[in-house]
């Protein structure tokens, strides 16, 4: 989470506890690891097989502003020419930046806390 490193872990550690140290997140784009990047304040950069709701869910993290479309994960390699890099950096550096406004970052963080703020003190994020 410091800048200019890479986070690895080799033992378990829940989302809620990982996330907030995280700059961008690349998901599978599940259920779990989507809403707990959403209460995180995170980025996602959503790729892998895309079945099921994983389409769904990167389909509202890019109608939040919150990261990118579901890519899928044969393609992330794939090169842009138009950054001349692969589209994994290109996607990286737009989840990173946050010169403009309304960039992932910034919009992640306050979907943050939007989503802090009608759960209240329910850990489940869920209004009752």
């Amino acid at each position: 989470a410091q800048e200019g490193r890479l986070l690895i872990r080799s033992s378990g550690c829940s989302f809620a506890a990982l996330f907030p140290k995280l700059d961008a997140l690349i998901g599978q784009g599940g259920l779990g690891v989507t809403s707990e990047a959403l209460r995180a304040g995170v980025p996602v950069i959503t790729s892998g097989i895309l079945l099921l709701d994983q389409r769904w869910w990167a389909a509202r993290v890019t109608e939040l502003g919150c990261g990118s479309k579901p890519v899928k994960v044969d393609r992330l390699l794939n090169w842009d020419h138009s950054n001349d890099s692969t589209r994994l950096v290109k996607l990286l550096r737009l989840a990173l930046d946050t010169s403009e406004e309304g960039n992932w970052t910034s919009r992640s963080k306050q979907v943050a806390k939007d989503i802090a703020r009608v759960a209240g003190h329910d850990p489940d994020g869920v209004k009752r």
